[in-house]
């Protein structure tokens, strides 16, 4: 109320905007020393999350539908993989349901 006795109202339209922003390590070291242990996607989380990882020859060796998991450089069965360039393909959906869609190599280094 103003010292005239008149009340005001106002309104404020906000879009708030889900960015999907993600960071990707481009190697990893899973040697045990608990420095750089498993590839961790951090940032952002997303809807309808997906991760694949591929050998070089596009044999997938690990997968997850959890953001919060992390290769650990094991294949599927619990073998480590060879040492050498793997391929990731991170798909999925942010709060808007707009397609997510990472993907690029990552190094393993033991």
């Amino acid at each position: 109320e103003t010292t005239n006795g008149c009340w005001d109202t106002t309104f404020a339209v906000v879009a708030l905007t889900e960015y999907v922003q993600l960071f990707i390590p481009t190697a990893f070291t899973p040697n045990g020393d608990g420095v750089n242990d498993t590839f961790e996607i951090k940032g952002t989380p997303m809807a309808d999350y997906n991760m694949y990882i591929y050998n070089r020859w596009g044999q997938q060796v690990w997968s997850t539908h959890n953001f919060e998991d992390q290769w650990n450089g094991e294949d599927q069965y619990g073998n480590p993989v060879e040492p050498g360039a793997y391929i990731y393909k991170i798909q999925g959906t942010d709060y808007q349901k707009t397609p997510v869609l990472y993907d690029g190599t990552v190094n393993v280094v033991r």
